[in-house]
């Protein structure tokens, strides 16, 4: 049990002398005599800054200490832990349920400070290891938590440190059993185990593998902790995959491109196609409203050439380029969803994660534009590896992976920075010499990333020239994103996150009220929408950065919910059925989504069948001479459907001769001189709402 501190001193701002009472039992959490009971303070192994919950057990930890670090392990595996926070004072906050207990908490309040940015979290099937970096490097810590506090009974020594507790120096690592030395998995499984409990299991398990049971054995056995592949990304596991192919799912259902993806898809292709003929860019010929890096299309291309330049070499259909490069952005954003997703798991537990990638492969809005070569979604690659760092409360590396984001990708992530910085201050875990360092370090942060922008992007353009810098004045300064649309202030609230969600957008009341963990991190994202929506010009994709916070609320719900299904009352239980029917109804309306998306793209459509149609006579000598209008390359045409040498091409805009060319790609249903031979309907979702009125809610190209 915990043992159960009181302060006897009458009246608020009593001193924090502390007397143990209440012996091993449950916390004692009834009236004090003889004084109110909003003054009373109860600890929890320590001084607390609030009431325990009676209901919830301490777990037995142990400590040990290197001349560098501090090291707690708790008894707990990695699936019991639902949350946990450390803050530079040194308070340490630990909360989950324990399979076959009650649930518990551990508050401790360390000795000295310590680093929290450089703080390490390592997650085992039956302990969770807490490394903390001292501030003052070399001093040895006498005791864990500050010298006033007594020792609860639930700490223990660490033995497999070069510092015990006391001080002194522990038991040398000749002691240890040399088979734990050649088996990490029986190291593994003796984490967090004290010296004698350790030597009983080794003989347990050494008596077992002398005389193993004859009969069936239960080969389930805990999963293996995730560790960082390398930086924040993580390993891949079975849910990071499950995701990506609900991404290739929705790729290979919608492979074309509408014309706000065009700028990155065209180069992409020069890039691989014909890399030194930069004078034959199609971003030279049309090159759209404002102008836009090339830094995002430069990473794609290269993840993809591997693939796609030994097809090219064999002149091979490009529209197997178009899907390559497609699939390695979505590989792209799946890995930084999973970075995102690794630091969840780490903070509210790995249920909360495995949630969290079923509520996003449910969704139809973020598997299908994991692969649109917008610049928003390069952009949010790079934000949910910032969020990722953001979770674990390391403000330095965040912000910098958001300033690289807004300078080169997209301006409005800068607009998240606001509400983090804002709280860390309102907080108390940003001082002022802080928050210089960190403004210092996004400026120099955000130079580079110009600089980079700047060298690469003049190049292409053949002429000086920041990109977002050029979007930024035409949106903001001239305000002419308007001139595209625009929506009401609450449009984002009403319509697009909505939308977005689906079904998980039900569980978010109840997710912010029941659990706590993300709420901080949930209203800062709310912030950032709010901000957006003073834009007139509104568009999903804007706010998209903020829908994984969202969902991680809705997946920490979830679990809530799953953990109440066999309740003897009978409301947790229909609250657990309503939650799957949420999620069925999710599924049910992104594959409708997508049904219909895919059919939305006449003009691609209309282009391969047009090449499927003229193959046999392109084989005995035809050369076509396709002209494209603007209708049709603004739904699905690019360059990646093109089939040359023996087919030639044309976008030329204005009036010309059109009896120059074989064949015609329009939207026009009649043109002198040529026949109408494929017609294709384009969904126009603008227009559904006529449907009932008689009104033909399509368009034939």
């Amino acid at each position: 049990g915990i043992p159960t501190f009181v302060c006897p001193e009458e009246g608020p701002g009593a001193p924090a002398a502390a007397f143990l009472g209440g012996g091993c039992g449950q916390l004692g959490c009834g009236r004090i005599s003889g004084r109110p009971e909003s003054d009373q303070h109860f600890l929890v192994g320590v001084l607390g800054k609030m009431a325990a919950d009676p209901m919830k057990f301490c777990p037995s930890y142990k400590w040990g200490q290197t001349s560098t670090h501090v090291v707690v392990t708790l008894d707990v595996g990695e699936t019991c832990i639902e949350s946990h926070s450390v803050t530079p004072e040194g308070h340490v906050e630990v909360c989950g349920d324990k399979p076959g207990k009650s649930p518990f908490q551990l508050i401790l309040e360390l000795a000295a400070p310590v680093n929290v940015e450089k703080t390490v979290i390592k997650m085992n099937p039956r302990s969770v290891q807490f490394k903390f970096l001292k501030s003052s490097v070399g001093d040895t810590w006498k005791t864990l938590q500050q010298s006033n506090l007594p020792r609860p009974t639930q700490e223990k020594k660490d033995f497999d440190f070069y510092v015990n507790s006391d001080g002194e120096e522990s038991a040398s690592s000749s002691d240890k059993d040399s088979d734990e030395e050649d088996d990490p998995e029986l190291k593994s499984s003796l984490a967090g185990l004290d010296p004698k409990t350790r030597k009983e299991y080794r003989t347990f398990l050494k008596e077992s593998k002398k005389n193993p049971p004859t009969g069936p054995v239960d080969k389930r056995v805990a999963a293996a902790p995730r560790e960082a592949l390398f930086g924040p990304f993580p390993d891949p596991d079975e849910w990071d995959w499950t995701y990506f192919l609900v991404c290739l799912a929705h790729l290979y259902m919608a492979p074309y491109n509408k014309v706000e993806e065009s700028f990155n898809l065209q180069a992409m292709h020069d890039l691989l196609y014909q890399p030194t003929s930069l004078s034959n860019y199609d971003h030279l010929e049309f090159s759209g409203v404002v102008p836009r890096t090339f830094l995002g299309a430069i990473v794609n291309a290269l993840l993809a050439a591997p693939l796609v330049l030994p097809l090219a070499a064999t002149h091979a259909p490009r529209v197997i380029g178009l899907l390559l490069t497609r699939a390695a952005l979505a590989a792209l954003t799946t890995a930084g969803l999973a970075c995102f997703r690794f630091q969840l798991g780490r903070r509210c537990g790995y249920h909360v994660s495995v949630a969290f990638a079923c509520v996003c492969a449910a969704q139809f809005h973020g598997p299908y534009y994991a692969s649109r070569t917008l610049p928003n979604t390069y952009a949010a690659a790079l934000v949910n590896v910032a969020l990722s760092y953001w979770l674990q409360d390391r403000l330095r590396p965040a912000c910098a992976l958001l300033t690289i984001a807004g300078v080169i990708f997209r301006s409005e992530v800068v607009l998240i920075f606001i509400p983090i910085v804002a709280y860390a201050a309102a907080s108390g875990n940003l001082g002022f010499k802080d928050g210089m360092n960190l403004i210092g370090l996004c400026c120099a942060v955000g130079v580079g990333a110009l600089a980079l922008t700047v060298g690469v992007d003049s190049i292409f353009w053949r002429r000086p020239l920041w990109p977002e810098g050029e979007v930024l004045y035409f949106n903001t300064i001239l305000n002419k994103s308007g001139n595209y649309g625009t929506m009401s202030i609450h449009w984002y609230f009403s319509s697009a996150i909505p939308r977005a969600m689906l079904g998980p957008l039900f569980l978010l009341p109840t997710g912010l009220y029941f659990n706590k963990t993300l709420r901080p991190f949930f209203l800062q994202m709310v912030a950032f929408v709010c901000l957006y929506s003073l834009l007139p010009h509104k568009e999903l994709r804007f706010i998209s950065y903020a829908i994984p916070v969202f969902n991680a609320v809705a997946a920490q719900e979830l679990v809530r919910l799953f953990k109440m299904r066999n309740s003897k009352d009978k409301m947790p239980r229909m609250y657990f059925r309503a939650a799957i029917t949420l999620m069925a109804f999710t599924i049910f309306a992104s594959f409708s989504f997508l049904r219909m998306s895919a059919k939305n793209y006449p003009g691609g459509e209309a282009l391969t069948q047009l090449h499927a149609m003229e193959d046999w006579n392109v084989t005995r000598g035809l050369r076509p001479y396709v002209h494209i209008d603007g209708a049709a390359a603004q739904q699905g045409v690019s360059r990646f459907l093109e089939m040359p040498p023996h087919w030639r091409y044309s976008k030329k805009e204005g009036q010309h001769d059109m009896l120059a060319y074989t064949h015609l790609v329009s939207e026009n249903a009649t043109v002198p001189g040529f026949t109408a031979v494929i017609g294709i309907s384009g969904v126009d979702f603008t227009a559904l709402l006529d449907v009932a009125r008689g009104a033909r809610p399509s368009r034939d190209v």
